[in-house]
Formats: structure tokens, C-alpha cells, sequence
């Protein structure tokens, strides 16, 4: 079932999502942690991503680059940790699919309250 994770942080401008396959029995509700690890299992955009962070954001994120290690694995590590701080479920929506007005999908909005 596709589902979309919707996560507000202060890193970005716009809530960060990422659409994903989710294949477990079970969506997670309000209240319960999702684990890192599965929401960075989808498809990720780095450069869009990039261009989506604030100020505070950037800043964090240059704080994770060093002259050995390089922009990608960065990035995942930054992004990692952002997510580690925002993974409580908050709410959970249906939507409709733009592609497929027959088909609703969960967006599962992620934050740190």
C-alpha cells in the first residue's frame, strides 16, 4: 500500500515528505515512533531536499559535512538524525490519489509532539 510520511522539523521550509511502500500489517497511529530506518527505505530526492531546508536547516546540515566524508553520505546521516528527532506519529490522514482518483492512501504526519 503506498503511504506518504509527512514530517515537520524546522530543517525545512515545507514539511519534508517521502512517499514509501508500505508493506507491514499495520499503519502506526498517534502517539507511536516510527522507526528512521523505514522512512529511509523510500524514495528520497537529495537535491530537492536540499533545496526545501531553512536557514537552521542548512546550517545543521553544513555541520555535518566534513572534507573526508562525502555530500550523500552526509546528507543520510543528517537526515537520519533530523528524523530521530521528529518520528512521533501526530495524526494520520487519507488522501486521494492524484494519479488515481479511485485509490486513497495514508499520509502519516511525523513530528516531535
Amino acid at each position: 500500500m503506498k503511504v506518504k510520511f509527512r514530517i515537520e522539523s524546522n530543517a525545512f521550509i515545507r514539511d519534508f515528505e517521502v512517499d514509501f511502500d508500505w508493506n507491514l500489517p499495520v499503519l502506526p497511529r498517534k502517539g507511536e515512533i516510527v522507526s528512521p530506518n523505514i522512512i529511509m527505505l523510500g524514495k528520497i530526492d537529495i537535491e530537492s531536499t536540499l533545496n526545501n531546508l531553512s536557514i537552521e536547516g542548512k546550517r545543521d546540515f553544513e555541520g555535518y559535512l566534513d572534507g573526508e566524508q562525502e555530500k550523500n553520505d552526509a546528507f543520510y546521516t543528517w537526515l537520519w538524525e533530523v528524523i530521530c528527532e521528529v518520528n512521533i506519529v501526530k495524526s494520520v490522514h487519507y488522501e486521494i490519489d492524484k494519479d488515481d482518483c479511485f485509490q486513497v492512501y495514508p499520509v502519516i504526519y511525523l513530528s516531535d509532539k
